[in-house]
């Protein structure tokens, strides 16, 4: 519950922006959106790990970080276009720190969230049930475009060992609507009910 609550109130503390630093995403480390996997490989710095295809997409990944955290990085193409990418940190320690540095790192770039999934406000838990005592989602925060969206993701696997495994992945969407993309509900940040209940719960 403690983890919870500092990562909702984090989130929600004003920021120094008016409004988003960039209006558009475009492109992906430097890269733009639509160029060919030849071109990534090229331009890429990051040592290259590999090439995997299937479903009409192809991915190229790399090993690079984001933020000081050591993660893949995926860049993905239809046609041989390149259409999404993402960041994924694995097998996570500290789920609180590692997923507020992320956010900051994002938010330091195109200012704070507009969007949380509501899931995150329905439980006493940060984990939503994907494939009971398997698979779990936690919160999902969304910066949205003129152009696409950004999505802060996390999930839990649970594998027959019973360790379990944190994932947080940042995945970059142009040319897309949230709506188009995730069944996701979504609530505002900016909305005025949801910080103030938040604080109210974490100062009774």
């Amino acid at each position: 519950m403690y983890d919870k609550l500092f990562l909702l109130i984090l989130f929600c503390q004003p920021l120094n922006f008016s409004q988003k630093d960039q209006d558009s995403i475009l492109g992906f480390r430097g890269i733009k959106w639509g160029v060919s996997a030849a071109q990534v490989k090229q331009m890429e710095q990051a040592q290259f790990m590999q090439t995997s295809k299937g479903l009409g997409f192809s991915v190229l990944s790399f090993m690079g970080d984001i933020a000081g955290f050591p993660a893949r990085i995926d860049y993905t193409f239809r046609n041989d276009s390149l259409t999404e990418a993402s960041y994924s940190i694995q097998k996570v320690d500290s789920f609180s720190k590692v997923m507020s540095a992320i956010n900051k790192f994002i938010s330091d770039f195109y200012g704070r969230a507009d969007y949380i999934n509501i899931n995150v406000l329905d439980s006493d838990s940060l984990w939503t049930i994907e494939n009971p005592g398997i698979l779990y989602k936690g919160p999902q925060y969304f910066w949205e475009f003129a152009n696409g969206f950004i999505c802060q993701y996390s999930s839990k696997f649970i594998p027959s060992s019973g360790k379990e495994e944190i994932t947080i992945t940042v995945l970059y969407v142009p040319f897309t609507k949230i709506s188009e993309y995730s069944e996701s509900r979504l609530i505002p940040l900016d909305d005025l009910n949801f910080p103030k209940s938040l604080w109210n719960r974490a100062n009774p």
